[in-house]
């Protein structure tokens, strides 16, 4: 947390006595901006955490349908799903250890994947029968769909991931179809542990 009253110090070089109101104000929003800033950053750094785990889980997923066509993607999926949420249990353990405006950020974007993988089994469910090809792209854009809303609302960053994810998978399906799971993998893994790394340096 900032020291309100020491930042308005530094700011304004000298008490906050000595500030005139327009002054004083002016220093209060730059303290805003750093603090928001701040807090944004830290964002998208245990967004990193995240978006690691899942690229992992994507590439090790998606590579094994390609690969290891006899399994059931079923099973694959049963498995890997489980590994990754338990996974995310534990990075959000430790995010819950934040301040609170960092935490009704992260409430709020959990909220967002909650809803949207509500809506991506309810849209599976009704939509069968579907071929396989439609089977294994369609979680890659609700996920891109998810990514662009958090990019709107929360974190600009993830627009661009939303994009390289929905791009990269509708190219795949129209023209790399026999090599569609391949390709999820790597547009969709890829771009996820891409993203996190570089959310990581931020």
């Amino acid at each position: 947390m900032f020291d309100k009253a020491g930042c308005l110090r530094h700011l304004a070089g000298a008490s906050i006595m000595e500030l005139s109101p327009t002054e004083a104000r002016h220093a209060l929003r730059e303290v805003d901006e750093i603090t928001s800033r701040s807090n944004r950053l830290r964002s998208y750094r245990i967004s990193a955490s995240y978006l690691i785990l899942w690229g992992i889980v994507w590439l090790v997923g998606y590579s094994s349908m390609f690969f290891l066509p006899a399994l059931s993607a079923n099973l694959i999926w049963l498995v890997l799903d489980g590994l990754g949420l338990a996974g995310s249990v534990l990075i959000g353990m430790r995010t819950f250890r934040a301040g609170e405006d960092l935490k009704k950020v992260n409430v709020r974007i959990l909220a967002v994947f909650a809803i949207v993988t509500l809506f991506m089994l309810a849209t599976l469910k009704v939509m069968q029968p579907m071929h396989a090809a439609q089977y294994e792209v369609y979680p890659a854009l609700v996920l891109g769909l998810t990514y662009g809303l958090i990019g709107v609302f929360f974190l600009r960053g993830f627009v661009w991931l939303a994009a390289a994810v929905s791009l990269g998978s509708l190219l795949s399906f129209f023209f790399l179809q026999p090599w569609l799971p391949l390709c999820i993998a790597v547009f969709g893994g890829g771009s996820l542990l891409v993203g996190g790394m570089w959310m990581r340096r931020l």
